[in-house]
């Protein structure tokens, strides 16, 4: 229906953001897709864009901003971590701040994280890989939740952990030092 139009390539770049990307990101609000399936949407989305077009216009210059000479399309991978992220934030945050602020939802990945991880904090399988059991790891909305975590690079504000919660930890995280 779409390619019997035709449109620009400012049009396209529209059609893509509105109408191809907005269902990606509904299918995979809280699945966890691998690494291939943004690759192959990637370049499913470069070959719409520059459908007929010669020379053919790369996917970096169409994801710029319209003030930049671009076509504003969003990247599958990054906009699915952003996303992502929406859902891992709440988490990350302390009880204190969460509970003030906090949805319906929030209390069921925070259970099935401290319960299937057998940790007394959800925020140990989230911050901490060793701490992930095989059964969290199978559970697909948390795989997406792991590997944004894991990208994010956090630093630990080590001062607002309790005793209780530095004796689950992995040896190797609370003394780098024995790593060695």
């Amino acid at each position: 229906m779409i390619s019997l139009r035709r449109l620009s390539i400012k049009g396209r770049g529209l059609v893509a953001n509105s109408l191809i990307l907005s269902r990606i990101w509904y299918a995979t609000r809280i699945l966890a897709p691998p690494a291939t399936f943004f690759q192959r949407a990637t370049t499913i989305l470069s070959s719409f864009l520059s459908q007929n077009k010669f020379p053919r216009v790369s996917f970096a210059t169409c994801q710029r901003p319209l003030r930049e000479g671009g076509l504003g399309v969003l990247s599958p991978a990054a906009q699915h971590a952003a996303l992502q992220l929406r859902w891992v934030q709440p988490l990350l945050l302390s009880y204190r701040v969460a509970t003030q602020q906090s949805s319906f939802v929030l209390p069921v990945p925070r259970y099935c994280l401290q319960e299937y991880s057998q940790c007394p904090s959800p925020l140990l399988p989230l911050l901490f890989p060793e701490r992930r059991t095989p059964v969290v790891k199978a559970l697909s909305c948390f795989k997406s939740f792991f590997r944004t975590v894991d990208s994010l690079q956090l630093d630990i504000n080590w001062s607002d952990i309790n005793v209780s919660l530095v004796a689950e930890l992995p040896l190797t995280r609370v003394c780098p030092v024995v790593e060695q």
